[in-house]
């Protein structure tokens, strides 16, 4: 029976942990700036209920949880806002996801195209949608110790121009040379 209330019901709305998780996160979404309604399945569910939900849910740009911010991020149909906010987002999770995404952008693509994080470069690079520009500058900002994998994706996208691959060839350490030297080849170049 519920103790603050007159009622006397064994378990009221207003005391079901789900409703009181609902309402503290949609007043924690709102507080983020959210200004529309907040569905009550997705504002009651776990990290695992609202990733589910973000393909749908544009309010999951600006959940919380890093998990559910990548999920909409990854696999939503987003808006240029939403792709600017998630672009800018302090995770590298959610910025690899969104480099991931197939309709992502090709401005959104150069942005994160320079983003610190090798595993969001790489994306990039991998990107069937990258800009040849964005590919050529991505080639000749390669770092020598770490960007192997950065290389190898610029390598293996076919949209990637015979300068890029021919910088790398010239530049690159061995290993990224080495990359660059066989797809061009394999192009007959």
């Amino acid at each position: 029976m519920c103790t603050d209330h007159q009622h006397g019901q064994r378990r009221c709305r207003c005391c079901d942990p789900e409703v009181r998780r609902a309402t503290r996160r949609a007043a924690q979404l709102h507080e983020r700036g959210w200004e529309g309604e907040v569905g009550e399945e997705y504002a009651s569910g776990t990290v695992e209920v609202r990733s589910r939900l973000a393909r749908n849910s544009p309010v999951a740009t600006i959940d919380p949880s890093p998990t559910v911010r990548a999920a909409r991020a990854r696999n939503g149909l987003l808006t240029d806002d939403e792709q600017s906010a998630l672009a800018d987002d302090e995770s590298r999770r959610v910025r690899a996801a969104l480099a991931v995404n197939p309709t992502t952008t090709s401005e959104v693509l150069d942005s994160l195209s320079v983003d610190r994080d090798k595993r969001v470069r790489e994306a990039v690079a991998r990107h069937p949608h990258t800009d040849p520009e964005t590919l050529y500058a991505l080639s000749t900002t390669l770092d020598r110790r770490r960007d192997l994998s950065v290389a190898r994706s610029i390598s293996q996208n076919p949209a990637t121009p015979m300068e890029a691959l021919e910088t790398i060839s010239a530049h690159g350490t061995d290993g990224q040379a080495r990359l660059a030297r066989w797809t061009l080849r394999e192009r007959g170049g």
